[in-house]
């Protein structure tokens, strides 16, 4: 599994555009920045059973 970094990074500014583009951003702060953090953390725990899997 190739795994990237900026992959991350671009899904997590896609998030952010659209909810700027709905006039939330300021508004939903909090809720955007979780909702980024649990996208990441969701990424980072499928990489890392990814890569268990390909070492055993």
């Amino acid at each position: 599994m190739d795994f990237k970094i900026a992959d991350i990074y671009s899904d997590a500014k896609t998030l952010q555009e659209a909810a700027e583009a709905a006039g939330f951003a300021e508004q939903n702060k909090y809720l955007l920045d979780a909702g980024r953090m649990q996208m990441l953390e969701n990424k980072l725990e499928k990489y890392i059973t990814e890569e268990f899997k390909l070492n055993l």
